[in-house]
């Protein structure tokens, strides 16, 4: 008998956290204050931050973007549309466990050399968490607004500990988890039901940020 309540119980975990109307729903609550804005028609920076987690190396030493790689694209297009006259990179590897040989912050710096941006207009700043960079921010900030660049569903976490430290952070929302305006016929919504691994993603990133919350981090 436990077997079976067992093998239920984890088919109705999985149901539950694969589904994309659920994961919509979760994410959607922390991206819901950023979906009416776009940075490429905002204002204009001095500087912008782009904070790291948006790249990684693999086995041959190259260079690439993961599922946050839509901030380094960002941080290219505000500045050749000229809303950032430079870009400050974060991110620096804790020796211990780092999985990459390379900081976070020089991923990205190389990585918007090769997108167009002159290496002049790119600063590159520590912190090996997101607490951490924003730190690392007060310090060139200068008591400034400053543009940082983060994915949608990160960036409630960001705005929270930017306002801990003292940072007058302007939020630039990128790389959102879903789009909540788009209309579903009944054969979407029926798929979407079915476990994924793209909805399994979404809750995982939107469990975390509230974890974050609760623990205050």
């Amino acid at each position: 008998m436990i077997p079976w309540v067992l093998f239920l119980s984890m088919l109705v975990a999985i149901f539950v956290y694969g589904n994309r109307l659920v994961a919509d729903w979760l994410a959607g609550t922390l991206e819901k204050q950023f979906r009416e804005v776009n940075p490429l028609q905002g204002r204009s920076f001095e500087r912008v931050i782009l904070l790291g987690g948006a790249t990684g190396e693999t086995d041959s030493g190259g260079l690439q973007v993961n599922e946050n790689g839509d901030r380094v694209v960002m941080a290219a297009r505000l500045f050749h549309c000229g809303k950032a006259e430079k870009i400050v990179c974060t991110g620096i590897r804790n020796s211990d466990d780092s999985r990459f040989s390379t900081d976070e912050a020089e991923q990205s710096r190389r990585l918007l050399i090769e997108l167009g941006v002159p290496d002049l207009k790119i600063e590159k700043i520590g912190g090996s968490n997101t607490a951490e960079e924003m730190m690392a921010v007060k310090e060139v900030a200068a008591e400034q607004p400053i543009g940082v660049i983060s994915s949608a569903w990160h960036l409630p976490r960001v705005l929270r500990l930017a306002e801990r430290f003292g940072v007058d952070a302007v939020p630039v929302p990128c790389g959102f988890l879903c789009n909540l305006s788009r209309k579903r016929s009944l054969r979407v919504r029926i798929r979407d039901f079915i476990p994924g691994h793209r909805a399994m993603m979404m809750n995982t990133y939107a469990i975390r940020e509230y974890v974050a919350m609760t623990l205050g981090r």
